[in-house]
């Protein structure tokens, strides 16, 4: 057999899988895309000859590209596992007096001082003290201190956790590293989801962006607070072949809602508000839509009938369109959006036997290689 023929007959094997992940396709398709096109009073497309399966693809594209902007928002929740072993598990729910004690707010107090408190003082200084960022003394001392908290907090909460001083300093800079890569990777995923959000909501006023931005630390931080689950501690008392430490326990048998919070945003993603800037993406990324400038050339014959607010320059056998955002291509029909003195119109055209003219991306790797030569 052929990589082909087994390739199909794994699909043929397999239709009780992915007819559900077409259901869930088409429907999102016309969710986003739906979105999209009423933001511009455009009708939803009835041509059944391209409908299902456009409608199938921008659901696929768009939920992939709402699972990997969820991944890059919730990068922060790696901590929960613990990469660097520093059982701060049981440290942070150790007291004073050395008893082990699990409690949420041990968690919220810690998480507040190593999460949100430095993050939210980052950006408060980048806000109100632009002018620190040219000043590269006051830069280094700003990294300094941003370096000692979590070593200063690290070894301060160890206190009874350990009862050697060395143990404690040992795990104040394990601690302490741990806690500024996870900064690092937290100020990423922040950036990252500015980045999508800046260019789609141009019209939010300071109070509602940092509102948006306050949003997104503390789903991040409800993320990061776990909760004991009896089934967990179920099943690492079963394994009787494992031998069960303190620290090992402490961290098998505590849940975290990332899941519940991926199931929220991929709800929210659907809601009017949001589906819109989502269906956006793929119609921009199959360059059919998604307001990507382009320019159209054709007959005089059939651009007689176009607005003359769209026509740039016509001669004696074709004319040109100014220049326009193309909102959405099926088929042969496409709506675009141009300008009329102060106000932008949806124009429907027939663009069967236009020629169509869009500028390279500035991203290409074609003008990158060129720039080279």
């Amino acid at each position: 057999m052929n990589i082909r023929d087994g390739f199909k007959a794994a699909v043929e094997n397999n239709k009780v899988f992915y007819k559900p992940v077409i259901g869930v396709g088409i429907v999102s398709g016309a969710i986003y895309l739906n979105g999209f096109l009423t933001e511009y009073g455009v009708p939803f497309p009835l041509d059944i000859g391209v409908l299902a399966s456009a409608l199938l693809v921008i659901g696929v594209l768009s939920i992939m590209f709402v699972g990997i902007a969820t991944c890059y928002i919730l990068l922060t929740s790696f901590v929960n596992f613990d990469p660097f072993n520093t059982n701060y598990h049981r440290v942070i729910n150790t007291s004073k007096q050395g008893i082990y004690a699990s409690r949420m707010r041990n968690y919220i107090s810690f998480y507040f001082f190593t999460y949100l408190f430095p993050i939210v003082t980052v950006l408060i200084c980048l806000v109100v003290y632009t002018e620190l960022m040219s000043n590269y003394m006051a830069l280094l001392l700003g990294v300094a201190l941003y370096l000692i908290f979590p070593l200063l907090y690290s070894f301060a909460v160890s206190k009874g956790a350990f009862e050697q001083l060395s143990q404690r300093v040992r795990f104040a800079i394990k601690m302490a590293i741990h806690v500024f890569l996870s900064q690092i990777v937290s100020i990423a995923s922040l950036f990252f989801f500015v980045a999508i959000l800046t260019p789609r909501v141009s019209s939010l006023s300071n109070l509602e962006f940092i509102g948006v931005i306050i949003s997104f630390l503390l789903v991040n931080l409800f993320c990061l607070i776990p909760v004991f689950s009896y089934r967990k501690l179920d099943a690492a008392l079963a394994q009787v072949n494992k031998s069960i430490t303190a620290d090992s326990l402490i961290k098998n048998t505590q849940v975290t809602p990332v899941w519940l919070v991926v199931a929220m945003l991929l709800f929210t993603s659907y809601l009017p508000a949001i589906s819109p800037y989502v269906g956006e993406l793929p119609l921009r990324m199959l360059n059919i839509g998604g307001g990507i400038d382009f320019i159209a050339v054709d007959g005089r014959r059939q651009c007689d009938s176009w607005p003359s607010f769209i026509i740039s320059n016509k001669t004696g056998s074709t004319c040109t369109t100014n220049n326009g955002k193309l909102l959405v291509q099926f088929g042969d029909r496409a709506f675009a959006l141009f300008k009329d003195r102060d106000s932008e119109k949806v124009v429907s055209l027939n663009l069967s036997k236009s020629s169509i003219i869009s500028d390279i991306p500035d991203g290409s790797v074609y003008l990158r290689n060129n720039k080279n030569k």
